[in-house]
């Protein structure tokens, strides 16, 4: 098995406990990470995702990881209760990671939005929200400064 690959094994292993700590120790000082509704730059932007994810809880199903020249895949299902609306999600992500001394330096998560915010908000607010990926940045933007200023202050 590749360094990459348990590198990845850990972080996910770190989800599944909890452990937001360890999860931003497999990240490199200066990596970034996107998905449907984050764009951070950084280890402690991750860190404080990280972080306020494992307080609400997910529960994370790993189905497959696997080394692809540089780049190690993930596909993954997260199954949580959305904390705006009290909807439970079931969704699964396809994850690429990219590395730099050791550790991760990009880490793309991909889902399809339309069928999350279907999921997450329900009715016309889920059409809106898994159409506009702009409406999913600003809100997720904004609710993790939310959680920053908070956890730090």
């Amino acid at each position: 098995m590749s360094a990459h690959k348990r590198i990845v094994e850990t972080l996910f292993r770190s989800l599944q406990t909890l452990d937001h700590n360890a999860m931003a120790a497999c990240y490199d000082e200066t990596a970034a990470f996107s998905d449907i509704a984050f764009r951070l730059q950084g280890r402690q932007q991750i860190h404080t995702m990280w972080h306020m994810i494992c307080l609400k809880g997910i529960d994370v199903q790993v189905q497959s990881i696997e080394d692809v020249g540089d780049i190690v895949h993930a596909r993954i299902v997260d199954t949580y209760t959305f904390s705006d609306t009290g909807r439970k999600v079931i969704n699964p992500i396809e994850s690429s990671f990219e590395f730099r001394n050791g550790l991760i330096a990009v880490q793309r998560d991909s889902c399809d939005p339309l069928h999350w915010a279907r999921q997450a908000f329900g009715g016309l607010k889920g059409e809106l929200v898994g159409r506009v990926g702009l409406l999913r940045r600003v809100a997720a933007s904004r609710k993790l400064q939310q959680f920053a200023a908070a956890s730090s202050g």
